[in-house]
């Protein structure tokens, strides 16, 4: 079985956020950083205006648990 994206970046994610909090960071502050990263890496092969769809999508559905992305534009 392959994996998901979310599968490959999760534990990445993780491991910035604790390296994060050992470097006396905010964990929202590498949430920042993470999402900046992320925008920048959208933005290598989609519009501006597709990204922030996205993240508005994203922002919309805060707080739901399932995985939306089939749904994203």
């Amino acid at each position: 079985m392959s994996k998901s994206p979310t599968d490959i970046v999760r534990p990445h994610a993780l491991a910035a956020a604790e390296d994060g909090i050992k470097a006396g960071l905010a964990l929202d502050q590498v949430g920042r950083a993470l999402l900046d990263q992320a925008i920048e890496l959208l933005l290598k092969e989609q519009t501006p205006d597709a990204v922030a769809s996205e993240l508005e999508f994203v922002a919309r559905n805060l707080g739901d648990e399932e995985d939306n992305s089939f749904m994203r534009p």
